[in-house]
């Protein structure tokens, strides 16, 4: 192992790839995929009628009780629910374009984060890390494994990290698939008073899993920007830096998803 950079810059590279095809994911629309989004309104349009018919239920069950306790002895009362359910109609009936409409937004932070950060790692310095393997000298036979052992366990740990970007994109890709396909049930709530709280708290669980792309961005950005600043240029023991850093940053991946929705208030 002559060439020690070439092994750092190896690993460093295939991170930058998982990087970047996170950044690809996470701003990308749900109706770039056209067969699973035309599966997706399919499901949604299955489900859309189950949604008025829960509107109904709901204004009924509403107006019963506004009416056991007299509530509805003033006309005004009356218009009001009578509007709330015209309301919640258009509502229900247009929350496909409310959805994709959270979305955009979270996808042009996204993408904004994204082409201002050098993601892939292309100006970390790797001749520290080569000055201190030819340092060690081919005598110094315990060192240079202790050195081989220590970049063996950073690529372990950089592999596993970027396998968790990835799959936790893929996950978020997929909740909010289902929270639209579904969206006309929780969305039906709005009609009442008791169920409101369902509805709005349905829109901030689905506008956090849209945030959750832009805290995993953020993450990365700042963990690339520690790697470029600090980790390499401090030879063998910036190895364990890095290492150290790798698995701070697995932990906070893990926690992108309860986090943006403590950002959102979502229960």
């Amino acid at each position: 192992m002559g060439n020690i950079t070439d092994f750092v810059k190896g690993t460093f590279d295939q991170f930058g790839n998982s990087a970047n095809k996170a950044v690809q994911l996470v701003s990308q629309s749900p109706q770039s995929n056209d067969q699973l989004w035309q599966v997706i309104v399919n499901v949604y349009n299955v489900v859309l009628p189950i949604g008025f018919v829960l509107v109904v239920a709901y204004f009924y069950m509403d107006m019963l009780g506004k009416s056991i306790t007299l509530e509805y002895m003033r006309w005004e009362n009356v218009a009001k629910t009578l509007f709330k359910l015209v309301v919640c109609k258009m509502i229900l009936q247009n929350v496909l374009q409310l959805l994709t409409g959270i979305f955009a937004i979270s996808s042009s932070i996204v993408a904004d984060i994204g082409l201002s950060t050098n993601i892939t790692l292309n100006s970390i310095d790797y001749t520290p890390i080569q000055q201190a393997w030819d340092k060690l000298g081919i005598t110094n036979i315990g060192g240079m494994i202790m050195f081989v052992m220590n970049l063996g366990l950073l690529r372990t740990i950089m592999f596993i990290v970027g396998i968790a970007i990835t799959v936790i994109v893929y996950g978020r890709m997929i909740e909010i698939y289902l929270y639209t396909a579904l969206s006309p049930i929780p969305m039906a709530g709005l009609v009442g008073d008791n169920t409101r709280s369902t509805a709005l708290n349905f829109i901030k669980s689905y506008a956090a899993v849209c945030l959750q792309g832009v805290v995993i961005l953020v993450c990365v950005a700042l963990y690339s920007g520690l790697l470029k600043s600090a980790a390499i240029g401090s030879g063998e023991t910036g190895l364990v830096t890095i290492c150290m850093y790798s698995c701070v940053l697995l932990l906070i991946l893990v926690k992108s998803g309860s986090w943006a929705k403590k950002l959102t208030g979502a229960m």
